[in-house]
């Protein structure tokens, strides 16, 4: 048992609570998203509490054909709460509008406060899609993060980037600096059958995983290639015959 002993294993930060960091960090960074976002919450909060206003804004959505939506809610622990606050009130922008501006009780957003409040949705929805997709997953592991990863990069290299995303891009370099390259999280990506090698855009990285794994399972006398091999025949096998194809030797 000595192989197993708790000292051996390595303290790993949660991916989630990282992603939060990361977009709580670059929220902080921006005093105008801070001040959108205070503003967002006394008019979410004047809905909550008026039943007037509550009905009228469900009457004026009918006569606008706009969805019947509740306004949301922040909840704090969850960054992704903050998200469906603001995308939620981009969404109804034109139903508030007409509220609020019958009863002059809460002061609406200006036109560029909207315009801040739409920028925030946008370059968060990459985070949303991949927040939802480890959520989606029963039992979400380390060999994880350098697919989500990649996947979030790609989305946010397709958006309209801002200033506000590109410090999001620089806060993701901060917290996972060549995460492809980090072997404790490039190894499990590539003994998961789901990503393997696909987990990768750098070949590089997944060269060295590759070596790494060798040198874990044999020392160094099996070769890259012999592995490669492997992976590939795996690859054309069906999932269940993958269990019994993993147990034979090179």
């Amino acid at each position: 048992m000595g192989r197993l002993s708790p000292e051996k294993f390595k303290s790993m930060y949660c991916f989630g609570h990282t992603l939060q960091f990361v977009v709580n960090d670059a929220v902080e960074a921006f005093p105008e998203f801070r001040s959108v976002i205070k503003i967002v919450k006394v008019i979410v909060n004047h809905f909550h509490k008026s039943a007037k206003d509550s009905h009228e804004l469900t009457e004026i959505q009918k006569k606008l054909n706009i969805k019947q939506h509740k306004l949301k809610n922040e909840s704090p622990p969850r960054w992704n709460s903050l998200y469906y606050l603001m995308d939620r009130i981009v969404e109804q922008r034109e139903a508030i509008t007409v509220v609020l501006a019958s009863n002059g009780k809460v002061n609406n957003q200006q036109n560029h406060e909207w315009k801040t409040a739409e920028s925030y949705v946008k370059v968060l929805k990459p985070f949303e899609n991949v927040t939802s997709m480890m959520s989606a997953s029963r039992f979400p592991t380390l060999s994880m993060v350098i697919p989500v990863l990649g996947v979030l990069k790609q989305q946010m290299d397709e958006s309209e980037m801002n200033d506000f995303g590109e410090q999001i891009c620089e806060n993701i370099k901060e917290r996972w600096p060549d995460y492809e390259s980090n072997l404790d999280l490039a190894i499990p990506a590539l003994l998961n059958p789901r990503f393997k090698e696909y987990a990768f855009t750098n070949d590089e990285a997944k060269e060295s995983a590759v070596q790494a794994v060798i040198d874990l399972m044999y020392g160094n006398s099996v070769g890259t290639v012999e592995l490669e091999s492997r992976i590939s025949r795996l690859d054309n096998l069906p999932l269940k015959q993958l269990p019994q194809a993993l147990k034979q030797p090179l």
